[in-house]
């Protein structure tokens, strides 16, 4: 994650095919908003591809809203971003 001013941006979050489903990817949240809380961030932000409907559950069911679209955001293929965000409490 980068960090400025009171919000964190998560560059990249990835686990394993094989770790998928077993809380790995909860786990590394988790760890995130610890450290976050700890250098009084308050805001945690990302974007998705929009057809990643799997991760897009995944940050919703971990406290995330979807903010909006940024339009061709993605390259090859070609598609739109969502933005999402948390607060950490």
């Amino acid at each position: 994650a980068y960090h400025a001013a009171d919000a964190a941006e998560i560059a990249r979050i990835a686990v394993m095919n094989e770790e998928q489903r077993t809380g790995a990817g909860r786990q590394l949240l988790d760890a995130l908003g610890e450290l976050c809380r700890k250098e009084k961030i308050q805001r945690l932000l990302l974007d998705v591809r929009e057809s990643n409907e799997g991760a897009r559950a995944f940050y919703r069911k971990a406290g995330f809203q979807e903010d909006g679209i940024r339009k061709g955001f993605y390259l090859e293929p070609a598609e739109d971003a969502v933005l999402m965000s948390r607060e950490i409490s």
